[in-house]
């Protein structure tokens, strides 16, 4: 497989920063994955890719991948005898769960 030239920068949408049924590490792998998309716009990366790149094992990433794509965060497409694609699915703009609005995090005295 050909590597994968990420981008500088990855992207955590708030949407996804703040969901309480992400562990962190799944939200890193996301956040890779936005940086991963942007030669083809889906990310081909294996688990092994991302489990060398985190110093995870592979089944570790399997599960944070599951993870993401059961809360409706990414979509992985299989083809036979082809690569997995990973694309980022559309989110919501309001958010998934409540957030808490930075100004109330501040504490005012």
């Amino acid at each position: 497989m050909k590597k994968e030239k990420p981008n500088y920068f990855a992207v955590i949408p708030a949407v996804v920063r703040y969901d309480k049924r992400l562990s962190p590490q799944a939200k890193i792998i996301y956040a890779e994955i936005t940086a991963l998309i942007n030669t083809r716009g889906y990310c081909f990366a294996t688990n092994g890719y991302f489990a060398g790149l985190f110093d995870l094992n592979p089944i570790s990433i399997s599960r944070l991948i599951s993870q993401l794509a059961r809360n409706g965060c990414i979509d992985i497409q299989l083809e036979r005898y082809k690569e997995r694609k990973i694309i980022l699915k559309p989110l919501p703009r309001g958010g998934i769960n409540k957030i808490v609005k930075p100004n109330k995090l501040i504490n005012k005295e």
